[in-house]
C-alpha cells in the first residue's frame, strides 16, 4: 500500500484525508516517532509513556502500523514548556 492510498478520518463525517495531503497543509504535517524524537530531544520510550500519562499529545492513526503526530500539535506543547519556564523565572524574580 502507498502512502497515497493510506488514509485517516478526520472528523464524526468520515471524510477520508491521504498523508500526502495532510502532509501538503501548513501546520498540519504528520511527524514520525523518529521525527517527534528529534525534535523535543526526548526518547521513544519517553514519548510513548508521556503520551499514556497524558503528558504529551497522543498520536493520530494513519491505517498503518505506525503512529504519527500533529506537528502543530508537537509546537504547541514545546511552546507551553518554554511559557512554563518563563513563569517560572518571574515569579522567582
Amino acid at each position: 500500500m502507498t502512502n497515497a492510498r493510506r488514509s485517516f478520518s478526520t472528523s464524526s463525517r468520515s471524510r477520508r484525508v491521504s498523508v500526502k495531503e495532510m502532509e501538503r497543509r501548513p501546520g498540519q504535517r504528520l511527524l514520525s516517532l523518529a521525527e517527534v524524537c528529534e525534535r523535543t530531544g526526548r526518547s521513544r520510550w519517553w514519548v510513548r509513556a508521556a503520551v499514556l500519562e497524558g503528558r504529551f499529545p497522543a498520536p493520530v492513526s494513519t491505517g498503518s502500523r505506525s503512529p504519527r503526530w500533529v506537528d502543530s500539535e508537537i509546537d504547541g506543547w514545546i511552546a507551553s514548556l518554554i511559557a512554563e519556564r518563563d513563569a517560572q523565572a518571574g515569579a522567582a524574580r
